[in-house]
């Protein structure tokens, strides 16, 4: 599998494998995200207490994450 544009991630919330691009930055799971506060809407890392990195410098490429079994 290869990785994809970032504008055709889904953006229905659904977590995907991110990158930016820089081979000294590791991928992360990562869901579209409304910030409710903000009205802005970006990737969620869901570690990053402080979205503005994300907001504003978005990751470049992205991977479907492979279905989980029941």
């Amino acid at each position: 599998m290869n990785w994809q544009p970032i504008e055709t991630a889904p953006k229905d919330a659904s977590r995907v494998l991110v990158s930016w691009g820089n081979p000294a930055e590791d991928a992360t799971f990562c869901r579209w995200f409304l910030n409710r506060r903000t009205g802005t809407e970006f990737w969620n890392d869901e570690i990053e207490l402080d979205h503005y990195e994300n907001e504003t410098n978005p990751p470049k490429y992205w991977l479907p994450l492979p279905g989980i079994a029941p």
